[in-house]
């Protein structure tokens, strides 16, 4: 991940559990970070969603949205299964 020299913006990653907010400083003090640029990635990997029969997105644990619930290990580019017969959204609650 490559950020600009002199960054004019602060980095804010929110959404109904974590908000993540990163000053310009720190971003310019650390773009060449591959750890940084990881992290990002993932926190903003974690809440996608994909829905049955789609190819999988990114490889990781994937939750069934609603009740009942389940998780299951899928790679990315498999077909997102159904649950209990039915199409389901399913949302990444950690990467591989």
């Amino acid at each position: 991940m490559q950020l600009c020299k002199k960054l004019p913006f602060d980095l804010i990653i929110e959404d109904s559990v974590y908000k993540l907010h990163f000053q310009a400083e720190f971003l310019e003090r650390y773009s060449h970070s591959h750890f940084l640029g990881k992290l990002i990635i993932y926190i903003m990997s974690i809440g996608r969603t994909a829905t049955t029969g789609e190819n999988c997105p990114e490889s990781g644990i994937w939750k069934v949205v609603g009740n009942p619930s389940t998780t299951a290990p899928i790679a990315k580019g498999n077909r997102m299964p159904p649950y209990a017969g039915k199409a389901v959204t399913l949302v990444l609650t950690q990467t591989a």
